[in-house]
């Protein structure tokens, strides 16, 4: 486009490519020179599901890339399996498939004694994120996704210099709907406390996010969370006995989970079994919905700032609910923090197998012994 111009200096133009409003690639040239666009060495797609992708080329009947084991035609009800075999995989890979055809990637590295490691994936060039999700059912397992520092010094606001400087994975299209993101065994790993990244992972209106048996760890995040997922009706989000630690966010932020959900009906939020520890803000939960079901049980939280253990759920309505213990707020707490249930409307709602407690069943463990039961009272109720 620029060719035979005479530049005014190096770098002298700047270009941006935009998905949604987002930046997803952008960079400088120096007009008049010759540079070789990466995807003329596009992989070319193979016919099948189930691949081994081998970046060191070292392995017969290997592909290089993700975007080649994609590229081609899978039939396989089942979808796309991918293994990592390299212990360091770099490349940024968009996701586009229907329902039909589900895509796994899982790390599959070995160590000298062929024991089997994480892969660690990351972006080795300047990036928006290292995994964009448009549409499909995505899972990845036995990851570590790294950011990294570019070792040239910016020249000025838009040279990006941490990679990916956007998300690490970054589900959303203003167009396309379908969407569900399985992680599992996975560690998101920061570049510590004083280099700040953005988001790990930013999911809109995502059908189904489940987060299990993963770590979040090590970083200064310059947002308000570090895991966002907005979801509107019938949707479902798991958290399970997953880490998050020594994170801090930006002026203290939303939280490091942030759980939005905005005027839908149907949604189930689970957070189970999960530590929360040495971080300034933990879990944020928004609920707007209708016939909605939070469930917060067996977390751990220490060390986390702003007001320690406090528990808000207010200006809610439970309706015509039914459930085991209660039809409407569950809860089990151990001694300390502060409970805050107020303005909250309950009609209607019931308990299998019982009677009472069909608005709120809630349990407190290790508390003090000098507690009575007219005291107790007084203190729930207040």
């Amino acid at each position: 486009m620029f060719e035979k111009c005479t530049p005014s200096n190096e770098k002298d133009i700047y270009y941006e490519f935009r998905v949604n409003s987002q930046v997803d690639i952008s960079g400088y040239i120096t007009s008049g020179d010759e540079e070789q666009d990466p995807d003329d060495d596009l992989e070319e797609g193979s016919d099948g599901c189930i691949f081994n992708v081998d970046q060191t080329q070292t392995i017969k009947g290997t592909k290089r890339t993700i975007k080649g084991a994609l590229a081609g035609n899978c039939t396989d009800s089942n979808g796309y399996l991918i293994t990592l075999l390299n212990s360091i995989h770099y490349e940024s890979v968009t996701i586009n498939k229907t329902r039909d055809f589900p895509v796994l990637i899982k790390g599959g590295a070995k160590d000298e004694e062929q024991n089997e490691i994480r892969t660690v994936w990351g972006v080795n060039t300047s990036t928006a994120r290292i995994i964009t999700l448009l549409q499909g059912n995505l899972t990845l397992s036995n990851i570590e996704f790294k950011y990294y520092q570019s070792t040239t010094d910016p020249e000025d606001d838009q040279d990006e210099t941490i990679w990916p400087w956007n998300a690490i994975i970054f589900a959303y299209d203003e167009v396309l709907s379908f969407r569900i993101l399985s992680v599992d065994s996975c560690i998101f790993k920061g570049l510590g406390s004083q280099i700040p990244v953005r988001r790990m992972i930013y999911a809109y209106n995502v059908q189904k996010m489940n987060l299990t048996n993963c770590i979040f760890d090590d970083a200064y995040i310059n947002d308000s969370y570090a895991v966002y997922q907005h979801s509107q009706s019938n949707s479902e989000v798991i958290v399970d006995n997953t880490t998050f630690e020594n994170i801090n966010l930006i002026n203290s932020g939303n939280g490091v989970l942030y759980i939005y959900c905005y005027e839908g009906q149907n949604s189930i939020i689970t957070v189970n079994g999960c530590t929360f520890l040495n971080i300034n803000r933990g879990v944020n939960i928004y609920n707007s919905g209708y016939n909605s079901s939070i469930t917060i049980n067996r977390n751990t939280f220490e060390n986390c700032g702003v007001i320690q253990n406090q528990h808000i759920i207010t200006n809610n309505k439970f309706i015509n609910n039914t459930g085991y213990y209660t039809g409407g707020i569950y809860g089990q707490f151990y001694y300390g923090g502060t409970f805050n249930f107020s303005n909250n409307e309950f009609s209607n709602n019931s308990r299998y197998y019982g009677n009472g407690a069909n608005d709120a069943y809630l349990q407190w463990y290790d508390y003090p012994q000098d507690w009575n039961i007219d005291n107790v009272k007084y203190k729930v109720l207040k």
